[in-house]
């Protein structure tokens, strides 16, 4: 039972640790969201800046035609435009450069968004598979009982049998002394008896010259002694 408490109690932390990385992945999802769309933002941003960049390259061009019109006015102009537009086209270049670093600092969150989201599966993945591990145990701690309860069973069966066997022998034994013992007094009190050895013969085995012999050796006995 101790251990079916401890595998349920370590289920529960595999489940609750399982939990609380599912809430840490939606609040990183939720902050990756957040941050695409400040990038957006800044893309939609770079976009407007670069028409206006755009539009102010065209109004450029068309006071250089007026600067030609008219010569000494027109240079000074020229020259201030040509300044503006340089400007122009650093902050377009500027706002692009942002633009694209924008972009690949996106591109990078989403990169680790996914390896986050990956590692959020491996850490689910071993949650489950440590569930899994604590409902073999305990599958395992069952079998366990129970082969032992079975084993316990079958010995106290083999004891069983060998008492039984053994009082069958003792048994046995006794039947065999009671009937060792009756034939031994059945001998005893037989009325006929070996002329050699004087052994009483419950029934007549041998009979020479008119004498009972309970065998062929006490007849030779008898013979050899010439009585």
């Amino acid at each position: 039972m101790a251990a079916l408490a401890e595998g349920d109690g370590f289920v529960r932390t595999a489940q609750a640790a399982a939990e609380e990385a599912a809430r840490e992945a939606r609040e990183r999802a939720a902050e990756a969201q957040a941050r695409r769309e400040a990038a957006k933002e800044a893309r939609m941003h770079a976009e407007a800046a670069k028409r206006s960049a755009q539009a102010s390259a065209l109004k450029a061009e068309r006071r250089q035609e007026a600067v030609k019109q008219e010569a000494v006015a027109a240079a000074a102009k020229l020259h201030e435009e040509d300044l503006r537009r340089q400007q122009a086209e650093w902050r377009a270049a500027e706002w692009a450069t942002e633009a694209e670093g924008a972009v690949a600092a996106a591109k990078l969150e989403e990169e680790r968004r996914e390896a986050g989201l990956q590692r959020e599966e491996e850490r689910q993945q071993a949650a489950l598979d440590a569930i899994a591990a604590a409902k073999q145990a305990e599958e395992d701690e069952v079998a366990r009982e129970k082969h032992k309860k079975e084993k316990e069973a079958e010995k106290k069966r083999r004891q069983k049998e060998k008492l039984k066997l053994k009082k069958e022998e003792e048994r046995a034994e006794k039947v065999r002394q009671q009937e060792h013992e009756a034939l031994e007094a059945a001998l005893r009190a037989a009325k006929v008896k070996c002329a050699q050895c004087d052994q009483g013969m419950l029934k007549q085995a041998f009979e020479v010259l008119g004498q009972n012999f309970c065998s062929t050796g006490c007849v030779q006995k008898f013979r050899a002694a010439g009585k």
